[in-house]
């Protein structure tokens, strides 16, 4: 699902995902019932795809003390799966976390795949994502 409201009750907060993979069965339940958002139980996997103004808040926090952002916002309300696609172009690479830590929230790094490699989502996904054509962003 892309577009979709995430609420994060947990943290008092929401967020719109760039992409979401629910179960088909949830999905189909959100369509019957007009569901405006999801909640983080429902959600298998999160995708954030950076660009140079939101770059910031998609990734782990740099410093003890910044402001949450998105990958522990995920971690903390226990998404199982967060691929991030961040295209600056000082290092562009595709990373998979797994293992949220809800009590810290924090992710660990599954695989890092840079662009031009294919990423391997394992199960329960078992799929390939080619990115021959994914580029950073311009500078």
């Amino acid at each position: 699902m892309q577009t979709t409201d995430l609420n994060l009750i947990r943290l008092g907060d929401g967020y719109v995902p760039d992409l979401l993979v629910i179960d088909a069965d949830v999905a189909r339940e959100a369509r019957r019932t007009g569901a405006r958002y999801l909640l983080p139980p429902q959600i298998d996997l999160a995708v954030e795809v950076t660009f140079p103004s939101n770059a910031a808040n998609d990734r782990e926090p740099d410093l003890l003390g910044q402001k949450p952002t998105k990958w522990d916002g995920y971690a903390s309300t226990g998404i199982p799966y967060y691929l991030l696609v961040d295209r600056d172009p000082r290092t562009p690479r595709t990373t998979l976390y797994a293992r949220p830590d809800v009590h810290a929230g924090t992710y660990e790094v599954l695989t890092t795949w840079k662009f031009g490699e294919t990423v391997h989502l394992p199960e329960p996904f078992g799929l390939d994502i080619p990115t021959d054509e994914w580029e950073p962003w311009d500078r």
